[in-house]
């Protein structure tokens, strides 16, 4: 019974952790970000054909998540002169996840035992991009996956992902 409740607990923690929102960003090192004090929104790729990606409420909750970021970090929007422009993409894929976990048998003594967890979900990924306006180089990126299996917990998660991105802007250059 002790082995059990171990293994249980074992596999509510690699499900946790098998569906965690993740943010990743990458810089240009030569960018110089203390120039960038406003910002203008660049159209990107036409968003894939698919229900869940392709609205204009995720489009309006991306805007508005990463607004009140560059907002809150003193920068303004002027689509006139821009030092920067922002511009973003979503997608999803279906996903299936396996685990494996058990014991090996005992020589002469005991057979092993072990279970297969199979797991689906759907994962949705946010690219945020800025990109220098005088040019046109790729300047930031914040790379952001998350589950996207219930459509109404999609704002939150969007605003989740954002606010982790932009919290790693500006990038902090190591000497």
């Amino acid at each position: 019974m002790k082995t059990f409740h171990i293994a249980s607990v074992g596999l509510l923690l690699l499900a946790g952790s098998a569906f965690s929102q993740t943010v990743k960003t990458d810089f240009d090192p030569d960018a110089d970000f203390a120039k960038y004090r406003t910002f203008a929104w660049k159209s990107g790729a036409p968003l894939p054909e698919n229900p869940i990606t392709n609205n204009t409420l995720v489009v309006e909750r991306v805007r508005n998540a990463v607004n009140g970021q560059l907002t809150a970090k003193g920068m303004r929007e002027d689509p006139q002169a821009p030092d920067f422009f922002v511009t973003f993409f979503v997608g999803q894929r279906e996903r299936t996840e396996i685990d494996t976990f058990g014991y090996a048998a005992a020589p002469l003594w005991r057979a092993g035992w072990g279970d297969v967890m199979v797991r689906n979900h759907r994962e949705g990924t946010l690219v945020i991009d800025i990109v220098d306006a005088k040019t046109g180089r790729l300047a930031w990126r914040a790379y952001c996956t998350d589950t996207v299996n219930d459509p109404k917990h999609l704002e939150k998660k969007i605003n989740k992902a954002v606010e982790k991105a932009f919290k790693k802007y500006p990038p902090e250059l190591k000497p």
